[in-house]
C-alpha cells in the first residue's frame, strides 16, 4: 500500500500532464491535475471519452507514427511526437509523449507523460518566419535600390522627350504611357524599401491619436459606405518617434486590407493604448524587447485568414486576393515600417471571424513639438552656384549633370566619394554645394560630406538615396532637418531641393 500511495502522490504532483488508459479501448482510467489543466476536460469528462478521440494528426507521417505506438509500448515503451491533440475548446495542443505499460490494480494499463511543446513550437516558427523575412528583405532592398537608379533615368529622359514632341502625336501618348508605368514602378520600389527597412526616414515626435484622428475622413472614404469605422483612442497616449508619412501608410494599408476582407460590409475598429511589456512576455515574441510601447489595434469583422495564409502574410507579393486585385505588398510594407522603428506587429485571424492587427511602437520621453517649425527662406534660386555631383551609377550621374547645367549651375562630377574628395581638393575655387548619393563604393556619402565640410564650413549638402542601410545602422533614420531627396526623382524636384539646400541659413 505504501508503494501505491507513493506512486499516486507522484502521479498527482507531476508538473507534466499524465494519463492512464486501457490498452485495448483507450478508455481513460485516471488523469492528473496537470492533464485537466492542459486539455480543459474534468476528470469525469475524461472518463467518458477515448484517448483516440483527442488525436488530431497533422499529416500522414504523424498518423503513421501514432499507428505504430501500441506495438512499441508492448515491446518496451514509446516516445513519439510532436503530435497534435484536441483540447476541449477546440484548440490544438502540440506535445511529445512518452508511454509505457504498467500493472494497474492487477490489470495492464498504459501510462502516458505529455510534454506540452505548443508554445515552444510557436516561438520557433516565429523565429523562422523572422529569418525568412529578413532574407527576403535583403533581396528586396537590393533590387529596389538598383531599380530606383534605373527609374530616375527613365522618368527624366521620358519627361524631357515628352516636351519635344507634338502634344497630340502618337509618340507623345506613348511617352506618357512609359512615364506613367515608371511612376507605378517607383511606388512599388518604395514599398519594397519599406518592407526591407532600407528606406531613409526622417522621424518626428508625434501623437498617434492626433495622426489617426486626422486620417478619419480619408479612412471613411477609403472604406466606403458599407464598412463602419469606430475608434477608441486612449487619452494621455505616450508619444512616439516616427515618420508621420510612414504611420499614414501603415494605417491606410491596413484599412484597405480590412475593406477588401469585408465585401458585404462590416466594421473596422481602431483603438490605441499604452502598453508596458515585461521580460517574460517579450521572451515569447521574437524581436520584441521589454519596455514602454504605444499600441495601435485594427480589428475587422471580415473573412479572416487560415493558418497557411498567416504563415506568409508578411512576405512581399504574397496575397490572397484574386489576380490583378493586389500587389501583395500591403502587409509587407507595414511589417517593414514597424520593424524600422524597432516595433512589433502581430496578426490574430480566423476564417469567418475577422482579423486583428496589433502594432507596438516604442514610446518616447521626448516632448511633442508645440508648433511646426517655420520654413527657412529659400535663397540663391537662380542656380549660379558650383555643385559637386557624386553618384556611382554613370547614367544617372550624367543625367544630373545635364539637369543642373541646363539650370545654370557650374557642375563638377565624380563616380565615388574618394574621387569626389580628390576633385574638391584640386578645384581652385569654392564649391557651394555637394550633391551626393549616400551608398557608394570606396567612400560613403556622409563620410565625404563630413570631410569636405571640415575643409569648407560653408558647404551645403544634399543627399540622394535609394536606400541607406549600411550608413544609418539598424534604425535607418536621418534627423528631420537633413537635406535629402529620395530616388527616383524628377528634374523639378531635384532643382527645388537643391535650391532649398543652398538657401539654408
Amino acid at each position: 500500500m505504501s508503494a501505491e500511495r507513493t506512486y499516486a502522490q507522484l502521479f498527482e504532483a507531476s508538473p507534466l500532464p499524465m494519463t492512464v488508459t486501457t490498452p485495448d479501448t483507450g478508455q481513460f482510467i485516471d488523469v492528473n491535475e496537470a492533464a485537466v489543466k492542459a486539455f480543459g476536460y474534468s476528470r469525469d469528462e475524461f472518463k467518458s471519452i477515448l484517448s483516440r478521440e483527442l488525436y488530431m494528426p497533422a499529416d500522414d507521417a504523424e498518423r503513421r507514427e501514432l499507428e505504430d505506438v501500441p506495438a512499441r509500448i508492448r515491446e518496451t515503451y514509446a516516445r513519439y511526437g510532436p503530435a497534435s491533440f484536441r483540447r476541449k475548446d477546440g484548440s490544438v495542443l502540440r506535445a511529445i509523449v512518452t508511454a509505457y505499460q504498467v500493472d494497474f490494480g492487477g490489470r495492464p494499463a498504459w501510462v502516458a507523460m505529455i510534454e506540452d511543446v505548443t508554445e515552444k513550437e510557436r516561438i520557433e516558427q516565429q523565429h523562422e518566419q523572422a529569418q525568412r523575412l529578413e532574407s527576403l528583405g535583403q533581396l528586396a532592398g537590393g533590387v529596389a535600390h538598383d531599380f530606383n537608379n534605373l527609374l530616375a533615368v527613365i522618368l527624366n529622359v521620358t519627361s524631357q522627350l515628352t516636351t519635344e514632341v507634338p502634344p497630340a502625336s502618337d509618340a507623345r501618348r506613348d511617352l506618357e504611357r512609359v512615364e506613367k508605368a515608371a511612376q507605378s514602378a517607383s511606388r512599388l520600389t518604395r514599398q519594397l524599401l519599406a518592407f526591407a527597412r532600407r528606406e531613409v526616414v526622417q522621424p518626428l515626435v508625434i501623437d498617434l491619436n492626433e495622426q489617426i484622428t486626422s486620417l478619419t475622413e480619408l479612412l471613411r472614404r477609403t472604406l466606403g459606405s458599407h464598412v463602419r469605422l469606430t475608434t477608441a483612442l486612449r487619452a494621455g497616449l505616450w508619444p512616439v518617434v516616427m515618420d508621420s508619412g510612414h504611420l499614414e501608410q501603415v494605417v491606410i494599408n491596413l484599412a484597405v486590407n480590412a475593406r477588401d476582407a469585408m465585401p458585404r460590409g462590416g466594421t473596422l475598429a481602431i483603438s490605441s493604448a499604452n502598453v508596458t511589456v515585461d521580460e517574460a512576455y517579450a521572451a515569447t515574441r521574437p524581436g520584441l524587447r521589454a519596455g514602454r510601447y504605444t499600441q495601435i489595434e485594427m480589428a475587422d469583422t471580415g473573412t479572416g485568414m487560415d493558418k497557411a495564409a498567416l504563415d506568409h502574410a508578411f512576405e512581399p507579393f504574397f496575397t490572397t486576393k484574386a489576380p490583378g486585385h493586389g500587389t501583395g505588398l500591403g502587409l509587407a510594407t507595414v511589417y517593414g515600417i514597424v520593424k524600422q522603428v524597432e516595433g512589433h506587429v502581430s496578426i490574430d485571424s480566423e476564417v469567418g471571424r475577422g482579423t486583428t492587427i496589433t502594432i507596438l511602437i516604442p514610446a518616447t520621453d521626448q516632448q511633442l513639438p508645440s508648433a511646426p517649425a517655420a520654413q527657412k527662406a529659400v535663397q540663391n534660386a537662380k542656380g549660379t552656384a558650383t555643385v559637386l555631383v557624386v553618384e556611382d551609377y554613370d547614367d544617372l550621374r550624367e543625367l544630373i549633370e545635364e539637369i543642373l547645367r541646363s539650370a545654370g549651375y557650374h557642375v563638377m562630377a565624380a563616380r565615388d566619394g574618394a574621387a569626389g574628395l580628390v576633385l574638391s581638393r584640386e578645384h581652385p575655387g569654392e564649391i557651394d554645394a555637394l550633391l551626393t548619393d549616400i551608398v557608394m563604393p570606396n567612400m560613403l556619402g556622409p563620410d565625404l560630406a563630413e570631410q569636405m565640410k571640415a575643409e569648407n564650413p560653408n558647404l551645403r549638402v544634399l543627399f540622394m538615396s535609394g536606400h541607406a542601410q549600411p550608413v544609418l545602422g539598424a534604425s535607418k533614420m536621418l534627423t528631420p532637418d537633413t537635406p535629402l531627396i529620395q530616388k527616383p526623382f524628377m528634374a523639378p524636384e531635384l532643382l527645388e531641393r537643391l535650391r532649398e539646400a543652398l538657401g539654408h541659413t
